[in-house]
């Protein structure tokens, strides 16, 4: 597709709260999805109302948009495939209020999906951790790496997801390593009431990410509480 206008009519309020509307972020980040022509799109849109997005409106704070978009070069150039933005828009509504889309395409079926089966799909969730491990490695960090933000399409080829949330920094103290660590871990150890089985491989490959980084003298995993 190459005429991305009729996306433009998320702009509003009007469509905040039909149907398609598949993710509400307190009122300031909406996800719909819509299919045309057979191929279903996302649409994320960012409408932040409080300081932030007065920094933003006022380019003081980068726009999300703009965010997603810089992080997705960064990946293009070390090869990590990943939701790539098809277009992005923006209307401005006053001088404090700026609304922007992004439209990425389908990609797949979040890991989460394939938990119940994790011995079977034991290659993606490796994949998962050791994209989180390059992307370390390459400056680029995610301070919630979780489940449903990787895909795997019918090819088995993986695609990352909300790279809005991916951070550059120039400094990576040891304080923000360990908030880093400390989140992966979480995002297995919440499953632990439903797949023990799985919560214990998933806390062996965070213990593997630590030392792949060489975070060892920094991270000491077994302070992390139930790991």
């Amino acid at each position: 597709m190459d005429d991305y206008s009729v996306f433009l009519k998320y702009f509003g309020k009007k469509f905040n709260n039909f149907s398609n509307c598949i993710k509400n972020h307190k009122d300031k980040r909406f996800v719909f999805n819509e299919t045309i022509d057979g191929e279903i799109y996302f649409i994320k849109k960012y409408s932040l109302t409080n300081r932030r997005g007065i920094a933003t409106a006022l380019k003081i704070r980068e726009d999300k948009a703009d965010h997603y978009a810089k992080i997705s070069k960064k990946l293009m150039k070390i090869g990590v495939s990943h939701a790539e933005p098809l277009c992005i828009c923006k209307k401005r509504f006053s001088l404090l209020k700026i609304e922007s889309l992004l439209i990425t395409k389908y990609c797949g079926v979040t890991i989460d999906k394939y938990i119940d089966k994790f011995k079977e799909h034991i290659d993606k969730f490796k994949c998962f951790y050791n994209i989180f491990i390059k992307l370390t490695q390459n400056k680029i960090y995610i301070e919630d790496y979780n489940f449903g933000g990787m895909t795997f399409d019918n090819d088995s080829k993986y695609f990352l997801l909300d790279l809005d949330e991916y951070r550059i920094k120039l400094v990576l103290t040891s304080k923000y390593k360990q908030y880093m660590i400390l989140k992966l871990w979480r995002n297995c150890a919440k499953i632990r009431e439903k797949n023990e089985e799985f919560y214990k491989f998933a806390s062996m490959e965070v213990r593997r990410v630590v030392k792949e980084l060489g975070w060892e003298k920094e991270i000491h995993i077994d302070d992390f509480k139930y790991i």
